[in-house]
């Protein structure tokens, strides 16, 4: 039997960067952001399922990869808006 972790990762606030910055704007940036949450997902091992809005919905054969990518997923995002 294999094992999947499904990992669902979406940015919190993003109504308020849409009133913000404007449609186009936030759209653009949340675009990029997770963007850049699927090739760090598919750079240690994991596989995009779909991209929705402001979250992307990813797939990781090995639980310990979805665990460390989701922790390293966060401290870069901290640091990147520090």
């Amino acid at each position: 039997m294999a094992d999947t972790t499904i990992v669902f990762a979406d940015f919190t606030g993003s109504t308020g960067l849409y009133e913000s910055l404007g449609n186009s704007k936030a759209a653009e940036t949340l675009t990029r952001a997770t963007q850049w949450i699927g090739k760090l997902c598919e750079a240690r091992s994991g596989r995009v399922i779909k991209y929705l809005g402001d979250g992307v919905l990813m797939a990781f054969s090995a639980n310990t990869a979805a665990v460390h990518t989701m922790v390293e997923m966060q401290r870069l995002h901290h640091e990147r808006i520090s």
